[in-house]
């Protein structure tokens, strides 16, 4: 019981993180994998940015460029397959037009609703930001209303970041000498 105490006392935590990125990470829309919109053209008003791009539907929910329809498109991504762990997100988000942002599984906070026509600051403005946390099974969705018909996107840069425990250095040596010295006093029984 002591050793397993010492050996948990002696643990340290190591941060490590995954893009949640729209052109990195598996991003879904209505259930189906994402297509990036290119070439970007108005209404999108901010270019790409900080490894994001712009997605947007496939052939299965509407056109790409001038002709998607209007209605909802409910884009989800599956941090737990992602990341594989709990931990915090950071992103900065435009959408085309509307937007609403949920978690499963966790919390988020900053712009989780932008109802504005188009969901960025200004044209050539800044985009929004998201923090939140989240659980190992946690979908983030961003339910996307295209308003009118016409081009419809998302853009996503950001990242999930998790602390898993690993051992410190120092610890491993400690582990190592007790290791040797359980073997040590094993062998002087024998004798």
């Amino acid at each position: 019981m002591m050793k397993l105490t010492l050996l948990s006392l002696t643990m340290g935590l190591s941060m490590w993180s995954a893009p949640i990125s729209t052109n990195v990470a598996s991003w879904l829309v209505n259930g189906n994998p994402t297509v990036a919109i290119s070439p970007i053209a108005a209404p999108f008003w901010i270019s790409n940015f900080g490894g994001g791009s712009w997605v947007g539907t496939t052939s299965n929910d509407g056109n790409l460029a001038g002709s998607t329809a209007a209605g909802t498109y409910t884009y989800t991504l599956n941090i737990g397959a992602v990341i594989g762990t709990a931990g915090t997100l950071s992103l900065q988000y435009a959408a085309d037009n509307t937007v609403a942002w949920s978690i499963s599984n966790g919390s988020l906070s900053g712009d989780t609703l932008c109802s504005s026509p188009d969901c960025f600051t200004s044209v050539g403005g800044a985009p929004r930001s998201l923090t939140g946390t989240f659980a190992a099974n946690s979908i983030l969705t961003a339910t996307v209303n295209n308003l009118d018909p016409g081009p419809t996107g998302l853009l996503v840069a950001g990242e999930a970041s998790a602390f898993s425990p690993v051992p410190e250095p120092g610890s491993v040596t400690m582990i190592a000498i007790g290791g040797a010295a359980l073997a040590l006093a094993r062998l002087r029984r024998k004798k």
